[in-house]
């Protein structure tokens, strides 16, 4: 999940990008964009590919198109070259991680899986944290050639060593995921077939035609916007108000070393007080994120903005698979997964261009900011209405649903649940 750290750091090629070539940071954030609108053509095809086929081969095929899409930005000489490498064949690549990935977590882990995603995923934390200084300190001493160079070749190893070493079930090593001894016979069957005894596999129209879909839907489309924003324009914004470009990369990287404790609190607390609550919180603290930087005018309010938001950004994002996990079963997960992928994708084209563009027209953040202020407040009322629907079931802390046995009030399957279903 690291290599997602190197994607989150684009930011800092926009000011290298916009003096060597002249370009706009609308012209330059069509580069990230790109990728998104190619990441929304690509993610389901991708994801059904895996499930036909394995972890290990996903892994392969996304390290050799991200890797070599990466090196060969290095050797753009105009935009559109930027825009065909970084954004179609990386942007092709990067669909190979997120839904493989996560599906392989929820496979290995019955019994604390919250806390395993949470670790799991604090990778593309601490691949921010690292890449952020690291990509900004060879643009200023080696040129951003040497830069995009670099973060292709350590793409490329990173993701051959996940395709040497990853499986994509215990079973296929002879064991059973972590926690199976501890739950019964019954209730494993249940974890590891379908959503609710009453309820199969969905398919994709079915899918699509749930209320709670869609809600999910707009949470990760409208929180991908802000996040993109942030993640593609804190460095050129920390510039325009006085900051140099290395000490605005540090912010990136504390964005990332915060959404690793966030990730791995969120992560627990996820197991004790629920999934819905723990997402309440992290959108209650997204919202102070863009208050911060709009009186940002120093170093300290920066890094304020960057600790907040981080932890934010990692909790929501442990809890992303959970949520999906909650809504619509193991058995359906990979195909949800694929789905929801589109939303990130679409808040990833959207959030990258529109700040381009309005920092071209006004020179300033202000009004965006602004706007991430309104779209915050829409993000929390959104997890406030989220909640899984009676009918379909009771959703335990670990994300699996039971339905409830007729005429046993707070019996499942025979079973007495481990937690109030208000608990999701």
């Amino acid at each position: 999940m690291s290599v997602h750290g190197l994607f989150f750091s684009f930011g800092v090629f926009y000011k290298p990008l916009m003096e060597h070539f002249g370009w706009t940071a609308t012209q330059v954030a069509l580069a990230p964009s790109t990728m998104s609108i190619v990441y929304i053509l690509s993610v389901l095809p991708v994801s059904f590919i895996y499930k036909r086929s394995n972890i290990r081969l996903m892994s392969l095929l996304g390290g050799l198109l991200m890797g070599s899409g990466l090196i060969l930005s290095s050797q753009a000489t105009s935009s559109w070259h930027l825009y065909v490498s970084y954004g179609i064949v990386t942007g092709v690549g990067t669909s190979t991680v997120w839904v493989p990935f996560t599906s392989t977590i929820v496979r290995w882990f019955t019994k604390r899986r919250g806390l395993a995603m949470g670790i799991a995923l604090s990778g593309s934390g601490f691949g921010s944290l690292c890449a952020a200084p690291l990509l900004t300190y060879l643009i200023l001493t080696h040129g951003w050639k040497s830069a995009f160079l670099l973060a292709g070749l350590l793409t490329l190893l990173i993701m051959l060593l996940a395709a040497i070493l990853m499986r994509d079930s215990p079973e296929g090593l002879g064991i059973g995921p972590h926690g199976e001894r501890e739950t019964t016979e019954s209730q494993a069957s249940v974890a590891a077939t379908s959503p609710s005894p009453g309820m199969g596999p969905l398919s994709i129209p079915q899918i699509l035609r749930r209320g709670d879909f869609w809600l999910i839907y707009s949470l990760w489309a409208l929180s991908t916007i802000v996040k993109s924003i942030y993640e593609q324009h804190v460095v050129l914004f920390a510039t325009t108000i006085g900051i140099s470009s290395i000490i605005a990369s540090i912010t990136l990287g504390t964005i990332g070393l915060s959404s690793i404790i966030g990730r791995l609190a969120i992560g627990v607390l996820q197991d004790k007080i629920g999934t819905r609550r723990a997402l309440n919180l992290c959108y209650i603290l997204n919202l102070a994120s863009p208050i911060i930087l709009l009186s940002a005018k120093n170093e300290p309010s920066l890094y304020l903005f960057a600790v907040i938001f981080g932890f934010a950004l990692g909790g929501r994002i442990s809890l992303e698979v959970p949520i999906a996990t909650a809504f619509f079963g193991v058995a359906n997960l990979a195909t949800a997964l694929a789905i929801l992928e589109t939303a990130f994708g679409a808040g990833g084209f959207i959030g990258p261009y529109l700040a381009g563009h309005v920092f071209d027209l006004t020179g300033q953040y202000y009004e965006l900011f602004l706007s991430c202020i309104a779209l915050s407040l829409v993000l929390s009322l959104i997890a406030a209405l989220l909640r899984p629907s009676e009918k379909e079931g009771i959703v335990d802390l670990r994300g699996v649903v039971r339905k409830q046995c007729p005429g046993k009030t707070g019996d499942i399957n025979g079973i007495r649940p481990r937690a109030h279903p208000d608990l999701i």
